[in-house]
């Protein structure tokens, strides 16, 4: 059974050409064991979130925090991308939002790989709903550079390929989370 549901993105989070992926999981943790999991374990733990992640490591600075840059590479069908991470906002026990403007994407097809870029926006949204359960929402914007590309990805599948990922993402996180505690 799944407890992964979707929810909608902020209006102030909208961009144009973009996939806009948003789900959410109830954690049963306080908000500040889900916080200091994330900005403190994601990086040794984000390769077994999901069988497509390859790398996330945090490059001048020990945790996740504003200004720090993560090398992050993942994988999803045939699409390869390699993003470098800017830490934007960082909000003790209610948000953490990094971004890469652009993030390179290899997509692999059949005797031949096509690279292009996106813009990609993550965000980890915290909301306690008792003391001991917290609402994660993840959300990743994924902004194309032209309506053409949006219009192709949407034919390739490439919404539907990263929510796929995304809720595997984000289960498996909820799960390292509860069996922390």
């Amino acid at each position: 059974m799944s407890y992964v549901t979707s929810i909608i993105v902020q209006k102030a989070r909208r961009k144009a050409n973009a996939f806009h992926l948003s789900k959410s999981v109830v954690v049963h943790r306080p908000s500040t064991a889900v916080f200091d999991f994330i900005v403190k374990n994601l990086p040794t733990c984000y390769s077994q979130l999901s069988r497509g992640h390859k790398k996330f490591e945090v490059l001048n600075m020990a945790e996740i925090k504003e200004g720090a840059i993560i090398d992050c590479q993942e994988m999803e069908g045939n699409q390869e991308i390699h993003h470098r991470y800017q830490v934007g906002q960082v909000v003790r026990n209610k948000l953490i939002q990094f971004f890469a403007c652009p993030s390179r994407v290899l997509v692999h097809l059949p005797g031949r790989i096509i690279e292009t870029k996106s813009n990609t926006f993550v965000y980890f949204d915290l909301d306690p709903i008792t003391p001991n359960k917290t609402r994660l929402a993840q959300t990743i914007i994924i902004q194309m550079p032209s309506f053409f590309n949006k219009l192709l990805g949407v034919i390739s599948g490439t919404g539907r390929l990263w929510t796929k990922h995304l809720i595997e993402e984000l289960q498996a996180l909820k799960t390292k989370i509860e069996r922390v505690g």
